[in-house]
């Protein structure tokens, strides 16, 4: 006992000597340690400098079509770098003077409590610019990963996505701006641009402290940050949507058929990175609602599952909404909690949206469609019997629902009965059908599902002085109708008048004169019966859409939908059932829209009353094109 006490009082005396050696020798070693963080500065909240980021990443070039592909950085990964709790913000505006910058990322000492890596900014976070915000928080993720960097210092990485903002990007814009130009759009011109911008691209790679030399470098680079532009991506989302060439040239925000849209979401403890994920990208997917459509509405109903044993409603109902504020601060007030089981309650919030009465109700006259959103199949059949076949025949009903279904992943891996159940709901309802493979995949499913919402087609005439002469000539094939009836009337009152009083009959030389009957009984007027005039032989010829190549015989009254008891039966589903009457008036057809779903357009104008058909206009229900023949 006595020798193990000796040996540890042993111990203790070298330590202590270690220590005193230590006191000595480290002050005058070559390798200084960071200095202290001065008194004077001011600490900030790191939500503010989120924040302020985050409107950066949403609207920079945003309302372009380019902007699905391009991504400045992942706010999620920025936050989860603040969240180690080494770094911290404060405002120093004398330090940065001297610098001569607006940020700066500094290694402070804090006595006995270590180093800190913090951020210091020349004033709070809302009169910093963004991207010099976004350069310096760059820098405090990659000091994370040192030693795992495929680039000799991390410069290179953050001056490479310096280049790219600064110098190429914007000749993407350049090249939008002459695709908005329309007709007067200079092929020549856009060809250029976009070469610029490819060059630019390339160009960027080359920086101060290095050149970015291989792809695998550019993915560790999105990896570490989020941040993506790429330009194959970018060229087959133009070639896909005509916009490489100047004859398809449309304007920045495009023209589409009224939109009303609703959201079903998710909201279960597994989906809480996946939310987190949308609620980042929320400015950009709204954006793109925005920029595909003139006219829309954004609903959102967030869906758990039946008794939830923490408490969570089963449903959060968000209304509709065209405002782009609102549907984003409806995107971010989503909670994510509950979920006991996996199965959720998937038919039970699809048949609320399709019925959208919570959320204030579908539109006339609009195409109405529902994004789905989850990780867990369905109750199949669920408590109140539901199934997939009959969620189906209720948006059908609903002159029709499209559901576009997104099933989201763990690092690619799904639940296979989930896949299944949202597969079928987007093929029985003519959507859709999406994977993301995990969080980071989801925005950009989300923003696939929105570009694959068809609108109308839309003739060359909806623009200028063709919708001008269109809207002319219906209103005047109105009036001749008008004209033409009041004639009818004019002429019947002519004979009615006409009829009491016979005319003499002239006598012929040598013959006796006419003996006219004697009248007949006066009795009351009970009006004149009249034939029916015998309709113009005419037709309708099919050229475009899941029904070309198809003829209909008009008769006096024929109506076209896809219920079978119309006269004429089409198969695409953006039909209504009863979508379109066509009638003779006894000198012509005219054409009326039944109220429905999508509307009806003759000659690329959509009609709000009854249009005196001329033969050879094209009448467009869905994406049926018929041409009227005769008349």
């Amino acid at each position: 006992m006595k020798t193990t006490n000796n040996r540890i009082l042993r111990v203790l005396w070298v330590g202590l000597l270690l220590v005193g050696i230590a006191n000595l020798w480290l002050p005058h070693m070559s390798i200084a340690a960071p200095p202290a963080r001065p008194s004077g500065q001011v600490e900030v909240s790191i939500e503010d400098v989120i924040n302020r980021l985050e409107g950066w990443f949403g609207s920079a070039f945003a309302g372009y079509h380019f902007n699905n592909w391009i991504k400045l950085g992942d706010i999620n990964l920025a936050r989860a770098r603040f969240d180690e709790g080494d770094v911290q913000v404060y405002i120093d505006p004398a330090f940065l003077n001297s610098l001569e910058a607006n940020a700066a990322y500094v290694d402070y000492s804090a006595g006995g409590l270590g180093y800190f890596n913090d951020l210091v900014l020349a004033d709070i976070p809302a009169n910093v610019p963004a991207q010099t915000i976004w350069h310096e928080v760059m820098h405090a993720i990659f000091d994370t990963h040192d030693s795992e960097l495929l680039v000799e210092n991390d410069e290179m990485y953050t001056w490479y996505m310096e280049n790219v903002v600064l110098h190429a990007l914007p000749w993407l814009e350049e090249y939008e701006k002459e695709l908005a130009k329309g007709e007067a759009c200079d092929q020549k011109l856009l060809d250029q641009k976009w070469e610029k911008f490819v060059e630019k691209m390339q160009e960027a790679r080359k920086t101060g402290y290095g050149t970015i030399t291989s792809e695998a470098q550019i993915q560790q680079l999105r990896q570490l940050t989020g941040f993506r532009v790429d330009v194959d991506a970018i060229r087959q989302g133009y070639v896909a949507a005509g916009l490489d060439k100047c004859a398809a040239a449309t304007p920045a925000v495009a023209t589409s058929a009224a939109l009303d849209l609703i959201f079903c979401i998710d909201v279960t403890g597994s989906m809480e990175d996946d939310i987190a994920s949308v609620k980042a990208a929320a400015s950009s997917i709204v954006s793109t609602i925005a920029a595909k459509n003139k006219d829309y509405r954004v609903a959102i109903i967030a869906y758990r599952d039946w008794d939830d044993s923490m408490g969570y409603a089963m449903f959060e109902d968000y209304s509709f909404s065209s405002d782009q504020a609102a549907i984003i601060a409806n995107i971010n007030s989503l909670s994510v909690g509950g979920g006991d089981d996996t199965p959720e309650a998937v038919f039970e919030v699809l048949m609320r949206a399709i019925d959208s009465k919570s959320v204030g109700g579908w539109r006339n006259n609009v195409n109405k469609q529902v994004i789905l959103m989850g990780d867990a199949p369905p109750h199949d059949p669920s408590r109140e019997g539901l199934t997939a076949a009959s969620v189906a025949k209720a948006a059908e009903e609903a002159d029709p629902v499209v559901i576009q279904a997104i099933v989201v992943g763990n690092e690619g891996v799904y639940d296979s009965d989930a896949v299944a159940a949202f597969r079928e709901l987007a093929e029985l309802t003519k959507g859709n059908f999406f994977e993301a493979e995990n969080a980071e995949a989801v925005p950009e499913m989300l923003q696939k599902s929105i570009e694959v919402i068809a609108p109308p087609k839309t003739d060359s005439l909806l623009t200028g002085m063709g919708l001008l002469l269109v809207g002319a000539l219906c209103l005047l094939g109105l009036f001749l109708i008008g004209v033409l009836l009041f004639m009818v009337i004019f002429w019947r009152g002519r004979r009615k008048r006409a009829s009491r009083a016979p005319a003499a009959v002239p006598v012929a030389p040598a013959q006796r004169p006419y003996a006219a009957p004697p009248p007949a009984p006066s009795v009351p007027w009970q009006g004149e019966t009249v034939a029916a005039p015998a309709a113009i032989m005419a037709e309708l010829v099919v050229e475009e859409g899941p029904d070309a190549g198809r003829r209909f015989a008009l008769k006096p009254n024929t109506r076209l939908g896809r219920a079978p008891d119309n006269n004429v039966v089409l198969q695409d589903p953006l039909v209504s059932r009863y979508h379109a009457a066509i009638t003779f008036t006894g000198t012509a057809y005219v054409i009326a829209d039944l109220g429905s779903a999508n509307g009806t357009k003759v000659n690329g104008m959509p009609i709000d009353q009854p249009c005196q058909l001329r033969h050879g206009d094209v009448i467009a229900v869905g994406s049926e094109q018929l041409v009227f023949r005769g008349g």
